[in-house]
């Protein structure tokens, strides 16, 4: 649900809370860098989710997908023809 507290945009951003993937920026240190993974509901089963989320991971490394340069800016703040452009998460 927008407005809430798990981000609904598929985005990733560092330090950025409306992003669902979030890089936090007070570690400088590759080697001890991670990031947060926000979206999935509380409710959710999770074996099924965190299984769902590394075989995600893992595809877009040995695929080598893009994701794009990071939306470093406040979804909340974005007017509604900008926030149309970004793809949004939606509950199945």
């Amino acid at each position: 649900m927008p407005g809430f507290e798990a981000p609904v945009a598929g985005t990733y951003s560092v330090g950025n809370r409306t992003a669902c993937v979030r890089i936090p920026g007070y570690q400088r240190d590759p080697a001890m860098m991670r990031l947060e993974f926000r979206p999935p509901d509380g409710t959710m089963n999770p074996y099924l989710a965190y299984a769902a989320m590394l075989m995600a991971g893992i595809d877009g490394i040995k695929n080598r997908i893009d994701p794009g340069s990071p939306l470093d800016e406040n979804l909340d703040k974005l007017s509604s023809v900008d926030l149309a452009k970004i793809r949004q998460l939606r509950p199945l």
